[in-house]
């Protein structure tokens, strides 16, 4: 399964409220797993969803509900537990990197969209993982490549497993509105690319 960035989102958000609500996921659908199937129907995934989130819509429901359908209408909730686990782990990792990178923009230190003009060399407007792990190191942030393999879930929008500035710049943009500061107050590069200032990328 490949969701699209605002599905994986909310699978995201899902984990983080059984977290701070100190629920299992798992323990939600074994109330209706009585033989240990690994497999509940659809009405038994909507209701252990309801329990969690009493507000959740029915469309979010049933886009996480068909990628996990089996050929007996059953729905295996276990492949949905993993990936809800998977995606609340990327979406965790991509925000203590953000986070970071807020720090060092508010210390009013190197810019970030610079560095990434320097690890760029061919101008190809993307760089690899490892490239993007130097990159930070750079900028003084020392994740690790597990954390960054993890960020890649909400970085790489077009799946070309490379992270190019555009991509980047929507990251660092939906973080900033989440935490109520402005990406302009943080982006002083007057750097271009392409004749277009980075922060216009």
């Amino acid at each position: 399964m490949n969701p699209n960035p605002e599905t994986k989102k909310q699978l995201a958000e899902l984990g983080e409220s059984c977290k701070n609500k100190g629920l299992r996921l798992r323990d939600a659908f074994l109330k209706h797993d009585n033989f240990g199937t690994g497999k509940v129907s659809a009405y038994e995934f909507r209701n252990a969803l309801e329990k969690i989130n009493p507000h959740i819509s029915g469309q979010t429901i049933q886009n996480f509900s068909n990628p996990y359908k089996t050929t007996d209408e059953r729905i295996n909730y276990n492949a949905f537990i993993d990936d809800v686990d998977r995606y609340t782990k990327s979406k965790n990792s991509l925000n203590q990197i953000l986070k970071e990178i807020v720090e060092r923009f508010e210390a009013g230190e190197t810019n970030l969209f610079e560095l990434f003009l320097k690890a760029d060399q061919k101008g190809e407007g993307s760089i690899t993982v490892s490239q993007f792990e130097e990159t930070l190191q750079d900028f003084g942030i020392y994740s690790s490549t597990r954390e960054i393999e993890e960020a890649m879930d909400f970085l790489d929008l077009n799946g070309d497993k490379k992270i190019d500035y555009k991509e980047l710049r929507i990251a660092f943009d939906q973080y900033c509105r989440e935490k109520g500061k402005s990406f302009e107050n943080l982006q002083k590069s007057n750097i271009a690319t392409d004749g277009k200032l980075i922060s216009d990328c």
